[in-house]
């Protein structure tokens, strides 16, 4: 029965935020424009619609012009919050936009996110969900996440930077509606995860954002600090629904919003799909095809085998970010055969409070 009240609840919000009846009160007047909207509803395919200006964004994907395999589309999942949804593969995957117009006295970002691993933070850089900065320039806005789930937003003002922080951590493999936004007449910044304040920062009254002169990039640090030639600063997992507007969302819309998605889901979000799909090294001349091996990315020192509850165990150190050795886990295979192995998730992840936080266990 409780169940059924809260669907309802979400359906008659939705309804009266659709016709305009929530719209009656000063407090919930809106005042915002987007200028930046993805939905990542395309499902195939090497690029997705930015819907503001009908523009075809362009998805870097290590595997768009392979010379060593069949080229690939980067990885589309089904399971996204009103239709499909992109995954960030950790280290390839990113989406370029031509720099938009930088909303400068009031903004809003709106994102669903669904992060599959965490990274370490390197160079003291955001893991960017959406950006178009300069840090060392004090310049433009960054929505990214940090290490073990904790997330923020940025952006420089007048030769200055401001962050607003939440040191609650994101879960992973799950969807949360993440906003932020920030008012110039107030000095008021604000986070929120799933209609819900979380946390609030001021700045100095009347401080406009300054914009950067850089493209807008979904997934990747504007920034990002290099590992070899890998990018690091990067989102690992599924993005949904971008929106960047011009002006700013009250409490009250924020919370509408996240009711609208939820009543068109039926007061339930999606289950979202973030295996590594071994099938993306289908044609790949260079891959072993017999050798246990991780899904994808780096793995190195596979041992500790155990048979438990009649399935054979097998672990490994296992980057789930890329194919270069850091940021580890313990990747876990089950076997009944040990010839026909099967992927489970990671079995130990650095975590914010646990006895390693930087995934530097390993075994003699």
């Amino acid at each position: 029965m409780g169940k059924w009240k809260k669907t309802c609840a979400y359906l008659i919000s939705a309804f009266m935020l659709g016709s305009g009846l929530l719209i009656s009160t000063p407090e919930v007047q809106a005042a915002t424009t987007l200028v930046g909207q993805w939905s990542f509803n395309e499902g195939n395919g090497k690029v997705t619609k930015e819907q503001v200006s009908q523009t075809n964004d362009t998805i870097n994907y290590v595997f768009n012009q392979a010379v060593y395999k069949p080229s690939t589309d980067p990885e589309w999942r089904n399971d996204g919050i009103s239709g499909k949804a992109l995954l960030f593969d950790g280290y390839s995957t990113w989406v370029t936009h031509p720099a938009i117009t930088t909303p400068q006295s009031q903004i809003s970002i709106e994102a669903w996110v669904a992060p599959r691993a965490y990274e370490w933070g390197d160079g003291n850089k955001l893991e960017a969900i959406v950006n178009q900065q300069n840090k060392d320039a004090k310049q433009g806005f960054i929505l990214g996440i940090d290490r073990h789930g904790t997330w923020s937003f940025q952006f420089g003002s007048n030769n200055n930077w401001y962050e607003v922080w939440s040191f609650e951590p994101l879960p992973k493999y799950e969807w949360s509606y993440l906003t932020a936004t920030y008012d110039s007449q107030t000095g008021k910044m604000v986070l929120y995860v799933n209609g819900k304040q979380v946390s609030s920062n001021m700045a100095p009254v009347h401080s406009l954002l300054t914009p950067a002169s850089t493209d807008l990039l979904i997934g990747k640090n504007n920034q990002s600090t290099n590992l070899g030639v890998f990018p690091l600063n990067m989102f690992n997992g599924l993005i949904d629904e971008i929106k960047v507007s011009n002006g700013t969302l009250s409490p009250i819309e924020v919370e509408n919003a996240y009711n609208a998605y939820m009543a068109a889901l039926g007061g339930n979000l999606p289950t979202p799909d973030l295996k590594f799909d071994r099938s993306v090294y289908n044609g790949d001349t260079y891959r072993p095809t017999y050798h246990a091996i991780a899904p994808q990315h780096w793995q190195n020192e596979p041992h500790a085998p155990l048979f438990f509850n009649g399935q054979y165990h097998l672990f490994y150190q296992f980057n789930q970010h890329g194919p270069y050795w850091h940021n580890m886990h313990w990747g876990h295979w089950v076997s009944t055969d040990m010839v026909h192995w099967r992927d489970l998730p990671p079995a130990l992840s650095p975590g914010l409070f646990q006895v390693d936080p930087d995934g530097d266990c390993f075994t003699m």
